[in-house]
């Protein structure tokens, strides 16, 4: 499967969108994390569009998200969230969090913690500790 559109599209966010969910279910099998799929997600989208490393990330991050969306779905509610608190629904169950900013930053300490500890585990042992 070619993530790659016809050479007449635009350099729109739907075409780069449309790119990056392509590259995303054509390679996700191929790695082991998220961050270096997103990171050549990223590179796929640099590479078909003049765009920015932070736009073509910003893609890959919205089609990362719709991908974990079909089998997780869940939308932010964006009437009740504000700067400081984050609403999460999960469409699923109707379940409703909230989050406050401070600890989703904790929640992404935490995972990056386990993250770096998982690449250490595997440096030693040759596979990874968390799979």
């Amino acid at each position: 499967m070619s993530f790659l559109l016809e050479s007449d599209q635009k350099n729109t966010p739907e075409a780069r969108l449309s790119v990056a969910l392509a590259f995303l279910d054509a390679h996700a099998a191929q790695h082991l994390d998220e961050a270096q799929l997103i990171t050549r997600c990223t590179a796929a989208v640099m590479e078909r569009f003049a765009v920015s490393q932070r736009t073509a990330n910003h893609d890959a991050l919205h089609a990362l998200a719709a991908t974990q969306a079909r089998n997780e779905p869940a939308y932010v509610d964006i009437n009740h969230s504000t700067s400081h608190v984050i609403y999460v629904t999960s469409a699923r169950t109707g379940r409703l969090i909230a989050f406050t900013a401070s600890e989703l930053i904790s929640l992404a300490d935490e995972r990056r913690a386990t993250a770096q500890d998982a690449e250490y585990t595997t440096a030693r042992c040759g596979r990874r500790a968390d799979r």
